[in-house]
Formats: C-alpha cells, structure tokens, sequence
C-alpha cells in the first residue's frame, strides 16, 4: 500500500514536471560591486506589465522593530538634519534632494518609495510573496529605498521610471540610487528604462555602486498548489479504492469456511471495471511566516 501511494504520488508530480522542492528563495548577503555604467548593462531586460496590481499588496509603514516609530517615522528621524525624538515626528530640518526645498515641518514632506510600488511590481514584485513585499516596503536596510522628499514632487513622479521623470535637481544621484535598488532587489529594466538610464549615466561620475541583495521569496505558483492538491485527491481515492477492494473480498468468502467460489472468468477484451475520477477543488494557499524588518537604517 505504502508503494503504491508512494509511486502515484511520484508519477503524478512527474506529470506536472514539479519536484518537491520548498518555496524558492533567493539568499541574501551578496555584496555587489560595479560601476555605474557596468550596473545599468548588466540589469536585466525584460517586459513589464501593470496586471494584477493593488497597492494593498505591499503592506508599508509597519513598526518593524516595535519602538513605536512606523517606516515613515523612521526616515524622517534618520534624514533629519537635527536631532529628532518621539514617536511621530513631526519637526526636525529636512531638505528635499529632488528639489531643494527644505521643511522644519514634516507635514508637507513624503516618504518616496525610489522605485515605486507599482513599478517594483512590474519589474518583478509580482512574482513575490507577501512577506517579501512587504520588506520591500519597509526597507530601512538600505537608505537609497525610501527617501523624504518634498509631496509635490513625489507626487509629480508617480510611479513612473526615469525614461519617463527625473527630479529637477540631483539627477546623478537618483540613477546611482535607482539602479542600487533594482540591483538590491533584483528587479527587471524594461528597454527604454534601459535607454533611458544609459543616456543620464553618460552625464554622471562612472562611480562604484555597492549594494548589499536583500532576500527574495517567490510566491508558490498557482500550477504547482493545484498538483499538491491533485496529489492528495489521488491518495484519498487509492485509499479508499483499497478499503472497497478488501471489503469486496470479504463478502466473497463463504460462511461455512471451505473452499471459495471460482469467479466466472471476463470475456477477454471486455472492461471489468469501471474507474471514476474526482477533481480537485481550487488550491487555497497557506501565508508564509512575515519575515522581520529590521528598522538599522544607514544614513546616506
């Protein structure tokens, strides 16, 4: 019986070409090293598309290390130019690179994701787990991801890419950090963000970029959660197909004890029996375990 199972359950995956493998990941700690114009050649070229994407899907402005300051809170206290305290920041000196502009208020200041949710989505976010997502928004490991800037013009850049808006002020900068964190997180560059990128490098410092890779965990695809399934429905059924076998050759067996009946020998090429399948219902995918955020952001 164990055989059995054990064989079905190699064919069947055999079938879909799974192994059984864990969840994919991608390991962090690898210290990258290049300049700037080798970082942009060597980003990966691939489509990208918007399907699928909800902002909700990146939860942010978490309190990773429950000391009572979120995300946001978090870089205001690291990129403020004095001394900051509490829970909510709320005054401090900030400037914005983007545009100059300097506060003592946070208020009219945004934490902007360098490369936006939207576009991280695009590039690759989309294939990720939630934990992982989530990382990436909170992410205070490395201080080129979230950066305070004036509301107007986070607002202005929206989510899109530097083939499309670049800050009127410190352009250099923003392709170092732009191609640091898509390094970071290894997200795709559609072609004419690659274009785009090799254009504005030309007028920059071909200086290193050196970017520590964060950890990545795919989501479980949805072909392999409904073979695990189909796996199961095929076990439950072989099972069950045994119980009946056994409790069919009981009743065979005559009451008196004594020698059993012969049974009337099938025409040959006539079925003896009938086989009948069960589908499998939807997969339902179990969350992974959120991964720590770890709230040691380095001033840049």
């Amino acid at each position: 019986m164990h055989r059995t199972l054990t064989a079905l359950l190699a064919l069947t995956i055999a079938s879909t070409g799974l192994t059984l493998a864990t969840v994919p990941a991608v390991a962090a700690g690898e210290l990258v090293k290049l300049r700037l114009n080798q970082a942009i050649d060597k980003l990966p070229v691939a489509s990208e598309t918007r399907r699928g994407y909800e902002r909700e899907k990146f939860v942010h402005w978490v309190d990773g290390d429950g000391d009572c300051q979120d995300t946001r809170d978090e870089v205001l206290a690291a990129e403020s130019l004095v001394k900051v305290t509490g829970c909510d920041i709320q005054r401090g000196k900030w400037r914005s690179y983007y545009d100059g502009a300097t506060t003592r208020s946070s208020t009219g200041f945004d934490i902007d994701h360098l490369v936006p949710l939207a576009e991280a989505w695009d590039s690759g976010a989309k294939r990720w787990n939630e934990p992982t997502r989530q990382r990436f928004a909170n992410d205070l490991n490395d201080s080129r991801s979230l950066v305070a800037v004036t509301a107007s013009s986070n607002r202005s850049k929206s989510d899109r890419d530097p083939s499309e808006w670049m800050p009127a002020l410190g352009k250099c900068v923003y392709i170092r950090q732009w191609v640091a964190v898509k390094i970071r997180w290894r997200l795709k560059v559609n072609r004419p963000e690659k274009q785009a990128l090799r254009a504005r490098a030309a007028d920059c410092a071909n200086s290193t970029i050196q970017v520590r890779r964060a950890v990545v965990v795919l989501a479980p695809r949805p072909r392999a959660a409904a073979a695990a399934r189909v796996v199961v429905v095929v076990a439950v059924g072989t099972q069950a197909s045994t119980r009946d076998s056994a409790t069919a050759m009981r009743q065979r067996q005559p009451a008196t004890g004594g020698t059993t009946e012969a049974e009337t020998p099938s025409t040959p090429g006539t079925p003896t029996a009938t086989a009948t399948g069960s589908s499998a219902s939807e997969p339902r995918q179990s969350p992974d375990p959120r991964s720590t955020i770890t709230a040691t952001r380095p001033r840049r």
